[in-house]
């Protein structure tokens, strides 16, 4: 759009905008601006306990990771790949061996008028780029968990001299989503409604859900007169229409007790939300409890393998109550195992064919995944070294739906829980 227009009277200010050349303050320069100042700060700190800090500068640490031809340690072209989280651990490996002959090296590399004798340039030592791919060819990348759970806070307060403890409850973490509804029985059937703005329907199933019957036959009637559903889509103008003033015009009327056509700006829709949960006592409001803590696999009295999945709500109310966030359930025997977001896990192995006195680190890292998403009986797992979330399918993506011995079998990959060190050192849980 390159003029303003009655429906887009901003048209030519976002047409400018998209075209823009130069930015006083992008998000780039913000971010290096920022960069600067945190490495200065960190060498004033650390400069209290050692006397010689040196801050190198970035393109330094660039220059040396190409030269020394550590870029091709992840990948087969010689530049840096940040879609594999090793790629942090080459950084930190040329920084740890940057000294200032190193830096002033390349400043001679770099020069406009270079001799031509400069044909190696030196290494920190003669085996280095082997030794750095043996190294990096080991590398275990630990996660951090994310940690949704509940604190206990006790807060000490003082009346007429003496002290009262007043024990809260501080849920770390979205409890549900934000929209609240109403319990309703129609024809029989249990439903959630909820208003919302009219415009806000923009699909087929959207309008279906309408729950009074006149109001979705008048949006229907105004569908059809537009030309109808454009690709189970609303059409553009269905509830509103801009006048030449710019103002939004209601196009669904009701008429009122006294026969007046009141335009209409909301509709209530049901929604079915499966394990919702009130939220007080006495008044008709309930929440979706959006997220799943974990899910816990367990063996029932025959033997087979099972799951449950718990939300974040109900572990909150657990921990409240004192009970444990994972409990057996009544029809369970014995606990398996948790899933949780970022659990690591050696899928595709046996037990005895890990040595954990002298893990082969090597041979692990094929192995090793994290959890990325969970839900019933659907469990992706992401290999420890992958930045990306691109590449959705072996080796870097494993998906687990059932518990058999199929393609995507629990028993099929055995995922065995286990425990990454901030160093990089494993240890099954």
């Amino acid at each position: 759009m390159f003029s303003d227009t009655k429906e887009y009277p901003n048209a030519y200010q976002k047409f400018k905008r998209f075209v823009q050349q130069k930015f006083d303050d992008d998000f780039s320069t913000r971010q290096l601006n920022d960069t600067r100042y945190i490495s200065k700060e960190a060498k004033n700190y650390l400069s209290k306990i050692c006397k010689n800090v040196i801050v190198s500068p970035g393109q330094a640490t660039s220059n040396l990771r190409q030269k020394w031809g550590l870029n091709s340690v992840l990948n087969i072209e010689n530049t840096k790949i940040r879609e594999d989280h090793r790629h942090h651990a080459v950084d930190a490996l040329v920084m740890a061996c940057t000294k200032v002959s190193f830096v002033q090296e390349l400043s001679k590399w770099n020069r406009y008028n270079r001799n031509s004798e400069l044909k190696n340039f030196p290494m920190p030592w003669e085996t280095f780029r082997y030794d750095a791919e043996k190294a990096v060819d080991k590398v275990l990348v630990s996660h951090k968990k994310v940690s949704n759970d509940i604190t206990i806070r006790i807060h000490i307060t003082e009346k007429n001299g003496k002290k009262y403890d007043n024990t809260g409850v501080a849920v770390r973490g979205q409890l549900h989503k934000e929209t609240v509804f109403g319990k309703r029985n129609f024809n029989g059937e249990e439903a959630f409604h909820v208003r919302k703005p009219i415009d806000g329907l923009t699909t087929v199933k959207q309008i279906e859900k309408v729950v009074d019957e006149t109001t979705r036959l008048l949006i229907l009637k105004r569908i059809n007169e537009l030309g109808g559903f454009i690709k189970d889509k609303v059409p553009a103008n269905t509830f509103f229409v801009v006048d030449e003033n710019g103002v939004k015009q209601p196009q669904i009327f009701l008429p009122n007790k006294n026969g007046e056509a009141v335009p209409i700006f909301k509709v209530r829709v049901k929604e079915n939300i499966g394990g919702a949960e009130k939220l007080k006592e006495n008044v008709n409001q309930w929440v979706n409890p959006r997220n799943n803590h974990h899910v816990l696999i367990y063996k029932d009295e025959q033997g087979n393998l099972k799951e449950e999945v718990v939300t974040f709500w109900t572990v909150v109310e657990r921990k409240r109550t004192g009970d444990s966030a994972h409990k057996l359930p009544i029809d369970g025997k014995e606990i398996v195992t948790t899933l949780h977001i970022n659990d690591m896990f050696l899928l595709g192995l046996k037990e005895e064919e890990i040595n954990w006195e002298n893990p082969d680190y090597e041979v692990l890292k094929e192995h090793l995944y994290r959890i990325q998403k969970l839900s019933s009986k659907f469990y992706e797992f992401r290999l420890n070294t992958e930045a990306s979330i691109q590449n959705n399918f072996q080796p870097f993506y494993v998906r687990i739906h059932s518990f058999g011995e199929g393609k995507t079998g629990w028993l099929t990959f055995n995922p065995i829980k286990v425990k990454i060190s901030v160093s990089g050192k494993i240890q099954k849980v």
